[in-house]
């Protein structure tokens, strides 16, 4: 917890962190990375997150992994040794850490690559509630990485990912809710709760749901027909440089889907998918 440096002032903090006070080392490597009280300064922020790290705290651990993994606050790259700081955030329960040791095992970051472990750690973390581990255990039971595939597992963890605001585990839900979902049957189909949860997604950027809004919009799928909504949500893809909503909006103005035809358009937009 962070003391208010107007009661405790910055050299009392400052201190209490010399003397080896957990959470004073804590404050001091906060304040010194905001520039709270003083300037900012990340060495020293580094400094005393891995004083606190070496205390046992996991937070510091998974910042100071964070730290080597990225190479930053004047710490040369290194995933060997992010790794090992990681592994003992997550081994004291840190969520965000142990889907970030899963990561590393998947990637082989500053370990061997082992599909197995890495489910272990997403799942640990997903049963904490975290989300991003909720999506990442969701996506391991759906394509069988370190797992064997399991459609109804997969659904059940991208809906509780989905339901905490995950954008790619609601695309996967609107998927799922589909007609087009070509595996066993999980759910019963739904186009307008497939389409809800698209535009969940489409609504925080996702290139792909924005496409399929997009889709929806102009078919007239679990939604209203609306050529000139279909023509927003392929544009919004588009500009993200995503190739099918590029496709769709060089088709549109080709075709006079939702905007008047024009032919010089589409094929500047032809022209950046085809590069």
């Amino acid at each position: 917890m962070v003391k208010n440096l107007k009661n405790d002032g910055l050299e009392s903090i400052l201190k209490a962190a010399e003397a080896g006070d957990l959470e004073a080392q804590l404050d001091a490597g906060y304040f010194y990375e905001e520039g709270i009280g003083v300037k900012k300064n990340t060495k020293e922020a580094f400094k005393w997150y891995l004083k606190a790290a070496e205390q046992g705290d996991a937070i510091a651990q998974s910042t100071i992994g964070s730290c080597y993994f990225n190479g930053d606050w004047g710490v040369k790259k290194d995933e060997a040794e992010a790794f090992k700081w990681i592994l003992k955030a997550a081994e004291n329960g840190a969520a965000h850490a142990q889907d970030f040791l899963g990561h590393c095992y998947e990637s082989a970051w500053g370990t061997d690559r082992d599909e197995k472990e890495a489910f272990k750690w997403f799942l640990k973390s997903a049963e904490l509630g975290y989300a991003p581990a909720q999506f990442d255990t969701g996506y391991c039971y759906e394509y069988g990485f370190g797992v064997e595939k399991n459609a109804k597992e997969a659904f059940k963890w991208f809906l509780k990912a989905a339901e905490q605001g995950h954008d790619a585990a609601q695309f996967f839900v609107g998927y799922y809710y589909s007609t087009s979902y070509p595996t066993e049957i999980v759910v019963e189909k739904d186009d307008k709760k497939s389409f809800e949860w698209y535009l969940k997604s489409a609504e925080q950027g996702n290139a792909w749901s924005q496409t399929n809004v997009g889709d929806c919009y102009e078919n007239g799928i679990g939604v209203g027909k609306n050529e000139k909504e279909a023509f927003k949500w392929y544009l919004k893809a588009a500009e993200q440089n995503f190739e099918d909503g590029m496709k769709n909006i060089a088709r549109c103005y080709e075709e006079g889907i939702g905007i008047r035809k024009n032919t010089k358009k589409a094929a500047e937009w032809r022209s950046k998918y085809e590069k």
